[in-house]
């Protein structure tokens, strides 16, 4: 299980009009992942990620939630 109190994500141009949306896509996205230890993390920085025009928001909720799960699994430094 994943809790995230706050969330601040810079979303494409193209995305400003649904970070609602994609943020009920990212939560969805990261409730499928298991995580292997507990952390309590005060920020997350992630490098950037790059999104294809083609991409849906779904498909980039998952890279981010991936991301984020690399992160807290210890694969990022």
């Amino acid at each position: 299980m994943i809790r995230i109190d706050r969330l601040r994500i810079k979303l494409p141009n193209s995305m400003q009009q649904q970070a609602t949306s994609f943020t009920d896509h990212l939560a969805e996205a990261l409730s499928l992942l298991e995580f292997s230890k507990s952390v309590k993390l005060e920020s997350v920085v992630l490098p950037t990620i790059k999104v294809a025009g083609d991409q849906s928001m779904n498909e980039t909720a998952i890279q981010v939630a991936n991301q984020i799960h690399h992160y807290i699994e210890g694969e990022m430094k």
